[in-house]
Formats: C-alpha cells, sequence, structure tokens
C-alpha cells in the first residue's frame, strides 16, 4: 500500500532531485479566479451570469455592484452587454448582462440577495 506512494523517477534534468520529482505548476496571472463562485442565469431568455469571491456577497459588496450596475445603465442604456464589477478588500463580484434593461437592476438585487 505504501508503494502507491513512492514518487516517480523522472529523466528531466531540472525536476530531479536525488529519488525525489518535483513537479513544476504554471500559475496563470490570475490565480484568484479558483476562488470565484460562479452562477450562470437565464433572465428572460439573456445570459445573466455573476461571479464571485468566496464570502463576497455581503451587504456591502452587493450595495456596491447594484450602484456600478446603475451608473453602467445610465452611461450607456443601450448597450449590447452590460458588464459590472465592484472590488473591496480583496472581495469581488463581477455581473454580465446580455441585453441589458433598466428593470434588471430590481432583479438582479433580487437575486443577489439570495446569494447571501
Amino acid at each position: 500500500m505504501l508503494e502507491n506512494l513512492r514518487p516517480k523517477r523522472v529523466s528531466r534534468p531540472d525536476a530531479v532531485r536525488g529519488d525525489f520529482v518535483y513537479e513544476f505548476k504554471m500559475m496563470g496571472g490570475d490565480s484568484s479566479k479558483k476562488n470565484l463562485l460562479k452562477h450562470v442565469l437565464s433572465l428572460g431568455g439573456r445570459e445573466l451570469i455573476i461571479e464571485g469571491s468566496r464570502g463576497a456577497f455581503t451587504e456591502e459588496m452587493i450595495t456596491g455592484v447594484l450602484k456600478t450596475v446603475s451608473l453602467q445603465l445610465s452611461i450607456d442604456p443601450d448597450a449590447r452587454e452590460l458588464r459590472a464589477a465592484f472590488e473591496s478588500r480583496g472581495q469581488v463580484i463581477r455581473v454580465q448582462i446580455e441585453k441589458p434593461k433598466k428593470s434588471d437592476h430590481k432583479k438582479l438585487s433580487e437575486i443577489l440577495v439570495q446569494l447571501t
């Protein structure tokens, strides 16, 4: 049973150190994606994507992202896609909506509250 735990021998000169093998993994530029929760929903036939850090779905963060969504809707009310993000204290919530409407703000608020 313990034989399965033995490290494998590799002929790569950069990976061999005595009798042990070290595994080299390249980390992407943004390793925080591993800690994101992602919700993909249909909002009246349009795709709604909500991503957030673990523990980011708090009242403060939800208020922040809803303000950002409101600002984005007022800046470009005819956009084909709305993308908004709010980041605070290392936490992030991102929202993406296809063909956004002003009425999406209220529905988004209800959905985000359910995620707390």
